[in-house]
């Protein structure tokens, strides 16, 4: 199972995946890109296209499959949180 990355979609799409970004989610820069590689490993395809170094100091942004992936994965997680209300109402009804 992929570890979930906690990169909100809009650090990912608009930022980029920069140091900022990983300063911006108090994670080091070195793990959050040992993440990114563990992911993309267990998914089998890349989640970002990285451009290293240079004039413009690099970065990366997301690959067609990665913004597929992700509003994927962001669709599971927003039904998962339904159905956890759900249940949790059924179960504990007097919480309503």
């Amino acid at each position: 199972m992929v570890q979930e990355l906690h990169i909100p979609s809009e650090h990912i799409l608009v930022i980029t995946f920069t140091k900022a970004a990983a300063m911006e989610m108090e994670m080091a820069y070195s793990k959050a890109s040992k993440l990114l590689k563990q992911a993309e490993q267990e998914l089998g395809f890349p989640l970002t296209t990285r451009v290293t170094g240079g004039k413009d100091g690099g970065g990366s942004c997301l690959t067609e499959e990665g913004k597929e992936w992700l509003q994927r994965y962001e669709n599971y997680r927003d039904a998962c949180k339904e159905a956890n209300s759900k249940l949790y109402l059924e179960f504990f009804p007097e919480q309503r």
